[in-house]
């Protein structure tokens, strides 16, 4: 039988490491010079994992003869997993909530401007959730390639449109005193949408070539002769998810520093800081997951099962973030007080200003409420006009 075969594998590789003249045997007598144990079948069979699938490491724990390793399975779900579980659940619940306000606010008519980038937003963080959730779970093939695939699209649903928006409200301000405004109104969605496609066609070739599959991974505590077992998500090759994260990063960059331009925004625009908080989490969030992902490729030791409950975490934590951040101020309903701040949908920009309000006539009426001049050295209200141009 097949067990009989890698037993027969184990078996052959422990008299080559026994043996005088040995290839491994040499390893023996420079542990022994160092004052280090012998090498136990354990660690022949992780030596040789390269040789052999990675479930059939279990026979290192069967075939064991001296006895000197205690081996158990972890939980299916550890204390970290259930944290992570809680999360992903509360994640998906609070931005499920908050499309549904966001979707009753556009049929009463208090959110109208934004609901093509709202929507797109709450789709891909929903996704980003969703994935989280699945991260979560109990390793299988089902979920660890359907977690890949929500993640990777999730988050470029969301970044795109906050990045064309944050860049809109950098044109505008700089525009505003030249009233030139002229974006196609289908700009947004067009670009998020084939920025999404692109990460799916990624996804696509991940998941042919060479797909995230439960792979058994191996704890063993410092100072202690017990091993164990636990099932995480990861493909053969580590360059997919270091490309995902990296262009997850330069997203994110851009945005960042999109967002950092920003700062000599009047806060008379409507959600300049909310965006620039947005951004800034996310940036924190994904060092923080791309970190626990280069650790858990150099430190076996922790786990890669709790680092892969981990990086679901900061997943949520960024969706949550990004909601709390970003929504109270749409939902209280800050868009109706168009007389007072500027307010750009992020979805286009038309040559006509019956939403737009000139920077420099908010500053002036802020100042002062006299009469208004003409021409030159004057401010000229460049509020809504029946045939302005």
């Amino acid at each position: 039988t097949d067990m009989e075969e890698v037993k027969a594998h184990v078996t052959q590789g422990w008299n080559d490491a026994t043996a005088t003249r040995g290839k491994l045997s040499q390893v023996q007598i420079y542990r022994a010079s160092l004052g280090l144990d012998p090498l136990s079948e354990f660690d022949l069979c992780r030596l040789h994992r390269k040789e052999m699938d990675d479930e059939d490491i279990t026979v290192c724990a069967k075939y064991d003869e001296k006895n000197q390793w205690t081996y158990e399975d972890a939980p299916a779900y550890t204390s970290t997993a259930i944290v992570a579980l809680a999360l992903g659940a509360l994640a998906i619940l609070i931005t499920t909530g908050t499309a549904s306000a966001v979707l009753c606010g556009f049929r009463k008519g208090s959110i109208k401007a934004q609901i093509e980038f709202l929507g797109l937003l709450l789709f891909g963080l929903l996704l980003v959730s969703t994935g989280s959730l699945l991260m979560a779970l109990e390793p299988s093939e089902g979920t660890c390639i359907a977690s890949m695939w929500m993640i990777n699209v999730g988050y470029t649903a969301e970044l795109v449109p906050t990045i064309m928006r944050v860049s809109a409200i950098i044109n505008i301000v700089s525009a505003s005193k030249k009233l030139r405004v002229n974006v196609d109104r289908k700009v947004l969605i067009t670009k998020s949408v084939a920025l999404s496609l692109v990460a799916a066609v990624y996804c696509a070739l991940w998941t042919g070539l060479d797909p995230p599959v439960p792979k058994l991974g191996t704890k063993t505590d410092v100072g202690e002769r017990t091993v164990t077992f636990a099932k995480y998500c990861d493909s053969e090759s580590s360059i997919w998810i270091i490309v995902s994260l990296t262009l997850q990063g330069f997203l994110l960059i851009c945005a960042t520093v999109l967002a950092y331009q920003m700062r000599s925004v009047p806060p008379v625009v409507n959600d300049s800081r909310e965006l620039a908080v947005m951004i800034y989490s996310s940036f924190i969030f994904l060092v923080l997951r791309f970190a626990v992902y280069l650790i858990s490729l150099v430190d076996e030791s922790l786990g890669r099962n709790e680092l892969q409950a981990a990086r679901s975490i900061f997943c949520s934590m960024d969706s949550i973030a990004n909601v709390l951040i970003f929504f109270p101020k749409v939902l209280r309903g800050d868009n109706k007080k168009r007389h007072s701040a500027i307010y750009i949908s992020g979805l286009s920009f038309r040559r006509n200003t019956t939403n737009l309000t000139s920077l420099d006539q908010t500053r002036a009426t802020m100042v002062s409420s006299g009469p208004r001049k003409n021409r030159q050295g004057s401010i000229e209200s460049l509020g809504p006009r029946k045939n302005r141009q």
